[in-house]
């Protein structure tokens, strides 16, 4: 795991804008995964992956970012902010899919 950690911080410092692009989708589109086969029980053969698209493209969400944010700003080092903000994202995806999917 520390090879794993030390080359995602490697690529971090060299494609800042790139790295973070990619792990805000590659975030966001597993939360919706773990929606829709964790919280739904949907079978990981029913995966609906045109909603798992919109999920990965969509943006940041408002309701919980000032805490998040201001504990990231004062605790986070600045390379690292970007991580704590997908992590955070990848909860909140997974229940604003579980909420938006409940009929």
């Amino acid at each position: 795991m520390s090879k794993i950690w030390k080359a995602y911080l490697r690529l971090l410092e060299k494609h800042p804008a790139k790295t973070q692009i990619i792990q805000t989708g590659i975030l966001m589109s597993t939360g919706d995964i773990i929606s829709q086969v964790g919280v739904e029980k949907r079978p990981v053969k029913e995966i609906d992956w045109k909603r798992n698209g919109k999920f990965s493209a969509f943006g940041f969400f408002l309701a919980i970012w000032p805490a998040v944010q201001m504990v990231n700003f004062y605790f986070v080092p600045l390379q690292l902010r970007i991580l704590v903000v997908q992590v955070i994202s990848l909860f909140w995806n997974t229940y604003l899919a579980f909420v938006s999917n409940k009929e």
